[in-house]
């Protein structure tokens, strides 16, 4: 059997790794600026009729004054166009339309959305309370189907620790990306972003509970085996499963991915992200901050080997992954 608790402090530093290199490229490089829910100001869908070189496009934008808009093309009709609110914002969409038809051509479809800062400080404050409440949701839930065995309080901290790495490794594979990626994907903070977030707990929750359940079954089947040979026989037993399961999701996601609509790719982007974190802290975050706590060994893990986490487990029934 496999001694994943052997190497735990290697996970934790891995993923301490990934985040603050994540989040330094988040905060040093362009980063991700809000959509305009957030943010407050105006969202214009522009498709025009010939095709049109995003340079126009720019021209247009550029005519009005506008200091800070975003324009993201795609293909070579359809465009995107993030602008800041305009002193008479009443005229502003009148305006925003005979520029785009004087530089870049007629249009074929013109929508324009205006988000004022109010509104935007509301739909932070509520996006921020949907987190919130789902956290000590699922740290309520956690802490009553444990309450069998000892400590079910730990389950569900060590539960929240996973959901909060997998959460922290969404943004900084983002941040990443928006790095050395941005000229293929503009990805932004919108309310289809926090909706990704909020589904990637739980996708997330759902795979660590399958990991605490079979580590309770198997605490509950066996009182004489260690929490180190009980936390490996039941990755051993849940891995499968997991992993399975993540994969033809992530079969799904990446299609909609490639193929889908781009109004959805912020949310695609950190369901795929989030499939494959939730499934590895699981294993290698979840599990293993249980296994340090329940002896005792934070600030003594050891990076390879040693400690009582690099002990050989108790010997264990075969394993199914059924």
């Amino acid at each position: 059997m496999i001694n994943f608790a052997k190497y735990r402090a290697t996970y934790f530093l891995f993923s301490l790794g990934l985040i603050v290199a994540g989040l330094a490229a988040l905060f040093l490089g362009p980063g991700l600026s809000f959509s305009i829910e957030f943010s407050s100001g105006a969202a214009v869908d522009a498709t025009f009729v010939n095709p049109t070189p995003q340079e126009h496009v720019d021209e247009a934008i550029d005519s009005l004054g506008y200091e800070g808009a975003v324009v993201q093309g795609f293909g070579d009709r359809e465009y995107f166009l993030r602008l800041p609110l305009a002193e008479q914002s009443e005229r502003q969409q009148l305006d925003v339309r005979n520029a785009l038809e004087e530089f870049a051509g007629p249009l074929q479809g013109y929508s324009f959305d205006l988000v004022s800062p109010a509104v935007a400080r509301e739909t932070v404050r509520n996006g921020l309370i949907a987190v919130l409440i789902a956290v000590v949701g699922i740290l309520g839930y956690i802490v009553y189907a444990f309450r069998s065995i000892r400590h079910p309080f730990r389950y569900g901290i060590a539960a929240i620790i996973a959901l909060v790495h997998d959460i922290a490794v969404a943004f900084a594979v983002a941040g990443l990306f928006m790095l050395v990626g941005s000229q293929w994907l503009h990805l932004e903070i919108s309310s289809m972003f926090l909706v990704g977030v909020l589904t990637l707990l739980g996708y997330s929750i759902n795979d660590t509970i399958v990991v605490f359940d079979r580590i309770r079954e198997n605490i509950l089947r066996d009182t004489n085996r260690d929490i180190v040979a009980t936390a490996n026989y039941s990755i051993m037993e849940s891995m499968g499963r997991s992993i399975n399961t993540s994969f033809t999701t992530l079969v799904v996601l990446l299609a909609l991915f490639l193929l889908g609509p781009v109004t959805i790719r912020d949310f695609l982007f950190v369901m795929i992200i989030g499939v494959v974190s939730g499934t590895y802290s699981s294993i290698f975050t979840a599990s293993q901050v249980i296994v340090s706590w329940e002896t005792r060994s934070f600030g003594k893990i050891p990076f390879i080997g040693g400690g009582r986490g690099g002990s050989t487990p108790t010997a264990a029934p075969s394993v199914s992954t059924s």
